[in-house]
């Protein structure tokens, strides 16, 4: 929301601003000690923060990077990616040859031509209040869902709607709307300041149909690998790779920091296929936090810490010194305080979950 607006000073709604209060404690997750600002993601409103409160400069990223990094964070970046990827994949093995950035109705209105006669899509268990849908269609950057919708046709509100993301974003992307989908998960990746690109793991995520954010799997890597494997009937060894080589093509030099690779398995027409890049995150997420969680799960010098840092809370396994006990019973373990009225984060039954009451 702050890539959005583009501004400094940004005041998101009350409730952005309640929900970074009550889970800004999740910063210790991640902190790698260096001594640098690291917060969740970088715009121009977060370095007015970190000048506001006295941080120096030279520890911050310039404002031509943070420029060049918002618009790596757009989802025409993210468009433009898929593409490249998908030139070098072979047809029978990916889904998402549809995904494109536009910048106008009647770019739409194109790409409407070149597309095949839309089948009706069924309307979900999951969400039986969404309409039904054969498009999908996402402003340039927004929030767990935020920005995101699907329609059947363009009636005068989807035009409405789009106009607006035209007007304020610049432009929308379009995609398939993927009723048959089978699994949701990423690739997490960190960009070091030399431009080399990590792979930090995998992640399985449960999102609804709309991408509102449900929960993490905090498992193992090899579990993880299995389940994704398992549903996409692949191994994700080429994949993997595929994105190692174009992030290194399209990041190295000009962007520092996590990235998340969000992708689903589908089910088309009976095939199992993968859509290799749902969205692109440039920022600290979820995925990445379920895996610092598994790498602590036997730390039990971090459990002792997480229960000082909590006095306040009730931790169910008093006879427990370390997280992985914790997070094989079906009782939710605290890692922000409790709020009568706002957001906490827990880990319970092996799944990273963002409440709010």
């Amino acid at each position: 929301m702050a890539l959005a607006a583009n501004a400094a000073p940004y005041f998101p709604p009350r409730h952005i601003q309640k929900m970074e209060d009550d889970l800004a404690m999740l910063v210790e997750l991640w902190d790698d000690g260096s001594g640098r600002p690291q917060p969740w993601g970088w715009s121009k409103a977060a370095k007015h923060v970190f000048l506001k409160r006295g941080v120096a400069e030279n520890l911050l990223p310039t404002d031509a990077e943070l420029e060049d990094w918002r618009m790596l964070s757009s989802r025409a970046f993210a468009a433009d990616y898929l593409s490249a990827f998908l030139n070098q994949t072979p047809e029978k093995e990916c889904v998402g040859r549809n995904m494109r950035f536009l910048k106008s109705l009647d770019e739409l209105g194109t790409y409407q031509k070149t597309l095949k006669e839309l089948k009706p899509v069924q309307r979900t268990m999951e969400d039986h209040k969404t309409p039904t849908s054969a498009l999908i269609f996402k402003s340039p950057w927004s929030s767990s869902g935020r920005g995101v919708f699907m329609a059947e046709n363009l009636d005068d509100a989807t035009q409405k709607h789009l106009k607006g993301f035209v007007r304020h974003q610049g432009g929308f992307l379009v995609d398939t709307y993927y009723n048959n989908k089978v699994l949701d998960f990423a690739l997490e990746f960190k960009v070091e300041d030399d431009g080399a690109v990590q792979f930090l793991g995998f992640s399985v995520f449960s999102a609804g149909t709309q991408g509102n954010y449900g929960y993490n799997l905090v498992a193992p890597q090899n579990e993880l690998k299995a389940i994704i494997e398992q549903a996409a009937q692949q191994s994700l060894d080429a994949l993997l790779q595929s994105h190692l080589n174009l992030l290194r093509q399209k990041l190295a030099g000009r962007y520092r920091g996590f990235v998340g690779i969000d992708m689903m398995v589908v089910s088309e027409e009976g095939v199992v296929k993968i859509h290799p890049c749902v969205e692109i995150n440039l920022r600290m997420n979820m995925g990445i936090l379920a895996l610092l969680l598994e790498q602590k799960a036997d730390d039990k010098d971090f459990y002792l810490r997480l229960r000082e840092r909590l006095p306040f809370e009730d931790f169910p396994f008093a006879d427990f010194d370390c997280l992985r006990s914790c997070m094989r019973s079906s009782v939710r373990v605290p890692l922000t305080p409790r709020r009568e009225v706002g957001f906490q984060a827990s880990v319970g039954n092996g799944r990273l979950m963002l409440t709010s009451s």
